[in-house]
């Protein structure tokens, strides 16, 4: 919106109904620094949320990010999850620092069969009923 004010500012100035809504001189060069601060922020901004930037690349953020920083709840888990990433061998305790996470692959020795809606129900009407389940029967009802 600044933006445009900045482009049609000349053009605002030659309305009559807008003439007094219009800043002052020294408003406008507020307004201009303004704009320029904003297009620094905006740049930095886009720059961060890059796909090739981390975290390690920002110095500012490098204190947050050792593995002894204050928020850090377990700096073993911490170096775990490095090396991790970084397909390094684990220490012992690393490996029982993100055991809980380990991802463990099925074993295809014998596939599950997915067994649809109809065939299930169709099983089931195949098992005999119990005594109950027979007393339920509409012809029990019309003997009331």
């Amino acid at each position: 919106m600044l933006k445009r004010y900045v482009e049609i500012r000349d053009a605002i100035k030659m309305v009559q109904a807008v003439e007094d809504l219009v800043p002052r001189p020294s408003s406008h060069r507020r307004i201009v620094q303004l704009l320029s601060k904003l297009g620094d922020l905006d740049s930095v901004c886009v720059k961060l949320q890059s796909e090739e930037l981390t975290l390690a690349d920002v110095p500012v953020t490098a204190s947050y990010l050792k593995a002894d920083a204050s928020i850090v709840h377990s700096p073993v888990f911490e170096r775990a999850v490095v090396k991790v990433q970084g397909d390094r061998r684990l220490q012992v305790d690393e490996e029982a620092a993100v055991e809980p996470f380990l991802v463990v692959q099925p074993s295809s020795a014998r596939p599950i069969k997915q067994v649809d809606f109809a065939t299930a129900t169709l099983r089931q009407a195949k098992k005999p009923r119990h005594a109950s389940a027979q007393n339920l029967l509409p012809a029990n009802f019309e003997m009331l």
